[in-house]
């Protein structure tokens, strides 16, 4: 009896750390800026691209690469230095430009900063915390990163005059960052509207997501996940949950979704738009992947922010 009940202790206890094992792996290619894995997955997508495509530049990121952005730093609530690049127009409308999981604003806002130049809008591009320039080493899924996107507001007041006009415009990630300051009453009345393109309802839905990929089975793994997230950051993946956020939005809402993205789903732009307690519309790009819905349908594009630009910016 000793011996079989010794031996399904040693199991049971082989088993739990085998699982915590598993759990501060995932935590840390999952939350931390050192992480690798999808680094490697990306620039192994970018190595089967046909040379022929890789070589065709597209004139509107030939003309941001001409561009002279300067460079702009604050700091968040925890003292942690903020890094943006400021591309300058002549207009009193700013759009800060909020990008996605593990990338940069330099990156995401490459394609569209032409269009918001030309209709005479600064544009800020703002790393967020533990990403592009900007100092941090865990990411939050919006959390940290809506409040750093508040300091920018704060930045852009004090530098440029409290009547200035603001759009945020945000991809992936940075969408749902945005979505989290919907009901914040520090974004008014600076803040006209917010684009949110391809974003998450929330974080704890978009990780399931991504774990089941690799297995069905992903109940106790996010519990620990959690758990871990409380425990080294002080909140839980239910605490971050746009859809929440823009029940009550302050601001209008323009949602644009790509119906073939295959990281966030395109049903989950319909159930945003139907939570979102202000005035909405959405725009969903046939054929367009992830973050790809301007590349794709660029004339719809901007179409749609024109419109919401002649409603709510006078």
């Amino acid at each position: 009896m000793n011996k079989k009940f010794t031996a399904v202790a040693a199991a049971a206890g082989t088993l739990v750390m085998a699982h915590m094992a598993l759990n501060n792996f995932v935590f840390f290619e999952t939350f931390h800026r050192k992480a690798t894995l999808q680094d490697k997955a990306n620039e192994k997508k970018r190595k089967r691209v046909p040379a022929a495509l890789k070589d065709k530049e597209d004139p509107r990121i030939e003309w941001f690469n001409a561009q002279q952005t300067e460079l702009c730093e604050t700091a968040d609530e925890k003292g942690r230095k903020l890094s943006a690049r400021l591309l300058k127009a002549e207009g009193n409308v700013f759009v800060i430009g909020a990008h996605g999981y593990r990338t940069s604003a330099m990156k995401d806002f490459r394609y569209i900063a032409k269009f918001y130049h030309d209709r005479g809008m600064n544009l800020l591009l703002a790393d967020h915390p533990a990403a592009g320039e900007s100092e941090g080493s865990m990411i939050s899924f919006g959390r940290d990163e809506s409040r750093a996107m508040l300091c920018w507001i704060e930045y852009l007041k004090n530098r440029f005059g409290g009547d200035i006009k603001i759009i945020i415009h945000g991809f992936s990630m940075g969408a749902s960052t945005a979505m989290l300051l919907a009901d914040n009453e520090a974004i008014l009345p600076n803040v006209r509207f917010i684009i949110a393109d391809c974003g998450y309802t929330d974080m704890g839905y978009q990780i399931d997501r991504t774990l089941k990929k690799y297995g069905k089975h992903t109940g106790l793994l996010m519990a620990t996940l959690s758990a871990t997230s409380r425990l080294v950051r002080g909140f839980g993946f239910g605490e971050v949950r746009p859809v929440d956020h823009i029940k009550n939005t302050l601001v209008p809402i323009l949602f644009v979704h790509g119906s073939r993205d295959n990281i966030t789903p395109v049903e989950k732009a319909q159930e945003l738009f139907n939570a979102c307690g202000g005035p909405k519309d959405i725009l969903v790009v046939e054929g367009a992947g992830h973050m790809a819905s301007y590349r794709k349908a660029p004339e719809e594009y901007e179409k749609a922010i024109d419109a919401f630009s002649g409603k709510y910016i006078r």
